[in-house]
């Protein structure tokens, strides 16, 4: 008994160091959590919070007030708008974990990345990894999400900028083959939808 008290205080413990280390995040996908779907297939995006479906075409057009809170005009959901759906990017990082292990999540993502999957279940670190690359408009808010340190940051942009020119020969055997398992893709979208871009460039 007592070792199944510890265990849930451990649990709930690493919950709620999640959820003060990456607020951001918890809070965006808490919020996108609590959506009961829309009927009418010409207004198919549930505002969230409320019963209001609107148009895709509403979606970040500039033209806040069609939700209740003006979240259609939200700057995460508008960067999420342009990369590639969360699915997709949950799927490639759950491959690339199984495949390759912890090593994979800390070369790209950094250390603070890595201790997730010791406080959550991958699954559930997954998401926040996920939900970070979806909402960051650049890396360096990725990296601050992340807590990543100056060269893990800059290691992210090494490895992205090498696979995104095809100057793969310094890196790791395993990143180089999970770019041809949807890495690359990935990449090519995050850099379209300026990533990359710091404020001094």
């Amino acid at each position: 008994m007592k070792i199944v008290f510890i265990l849930i205080c451990f649990f709930l413990s690493n919950m709620i160091d999640a959820k003060l280390t990456f607020p951001m995040v918890y809070r965006w996908s808490k919020r996108t959590d609590s959506m009961n779907g829309c009927t009418d297939p010409t207004e198919p995006f549930q505002c969230p919070g409320s019963n209001i479906c609107i148009s895709l075409q509403f979606i970040c057009d500039g033209h806040p007030g069609d939700c209740p809170d003006d979240y259609d005009e939200d700057q995460g959901l508008c960067v999420a708008a342009r990369r590639p759906p969360k699915d997709t990017i949950r799927r490639l990082l759950s491959a690339q974990y199984s495949n390759f292990g912890p090593k994979f999540i800390e070369y790209l993502f950094g250390s603070k990345a890595l201790q997730l999957f010791s406080a959550l279940p991958p699954i559930k670190a997954i998401d926040i990894i996920t939900i970070s690359l979806s909402v960051s408009p650049t890396i360096d808010e990725f990296a601050k999400v992340m807590e990543m340190t100056g060269d893990e940051r800059n290691r992210l942009a090494n490895v992205l900028e090498s696979l995104h020119t095809g100057q793969v020969s310094k890196l790791p055997a395993y990143i180089v083959n999970s770019a041809s398992e949807g890495l690359g893709t990935l990449t090519n979208q995050l850099i379209k939808t300026n990533f990359l871009k710091t404020e001094y460039n």
